[in-house]
């Protein structure tokens, strides 16, 4: 109970943000952070929920590398998208964070081995105009903005969000941010 409480919290929350961002509201305001910090934090709020579905949640290869960025919001990325892995992926499966640098950038890939979306859907899934939430394996529901709102968070760093998935098997997100110097 206390978990779906502090899920809903974090919905909430992020309706909010997306709210203050399509009105231009939301403050920006980037500062160097350390990826595997990051990373570990996200991961470690998680682990209840996948333990909860059998499903094993672990660290990839992350690089040591430093991120500009806003603390608020790479957050705010790296919940919707492994939520997002946690809610799609059946017992028994796997999520997986990876880091590594790109020259300028550094690309964090989050994998599953979910169940996939087909291309007719992933076509459209960051088309605001085609907006609807999906059950999860476990009958999870969200409501159809946060890979939006991640895209729209990613773009204030200047970098990219993409996705790669095959129906039945995995889906990966990957996202860029700046490197700090």
């Amino acid at each position: 109970m206390h978990q779906a409480a502090e899920q809903a919290y974090q919905v909430l929350h992020d309706l909010l943000d997306w709210s203050l961002a399509q009105m231009g509201r939301l403050e920006f305001e980037p500062v160097p952070l350390p990826i595997a910090d990051v990373v570990a934090a996200n991961l470690s709020v998680f682990q209840p929920l996948a333990a909860a579905k059998n499903i094993e949640l672990r660290p990839g290869d992350v690089a040591d590398v430093g991120v500009m960025a806003d603390r608020k919001m790479v957050d705010t990325i790296f919940r919707n998208l492994i939520s997002n892995a946690l809610k799609f992926t059946p017992e028994g499966g796997q999520v997986s964070l990876v880091c590594g640098r790109d020259g300028d950038w550094v690309e964090v890939g989050v994998s599953d081995t979910g169940v996939g979306i087909p291309p007719d859907r992933l076509a459209a899934l960051f088309d605001l105009g085609q907006t609807a939430s999906t059950s999860g394996t476990s009958g999870e529901v969200g409501t159809g903005l946060g890979l939006h709102f991640c895209r729209e968070l990613v773009s204030r760093h200047g970098g990219d969000l993409r996705v790669e998935s095959t129906p039945g098997q995995r889906t990966v997100f990957s996202f860029t941010l700046p490197v700090a110097e």
